[in-house]
């Protein structure tokens, strides 16, 4: 794999886990809430 791709592929991999953990805690927060 090129550098290109592996960028590429890391900037996926850390903004699916961001988007995981921002719901997560939305979800928490929710929860804590009610």
């Amino acid at each position: 794999m090129s550098t290109i791709e592996k960028i590429t592929l890391i900037v996926a991999i850390v903004d699916v886990l961001a988007v995981v953990i921002f719901y997560i805690l939305l979800k928490r927060s929710k929860n804590k809430k009610s």
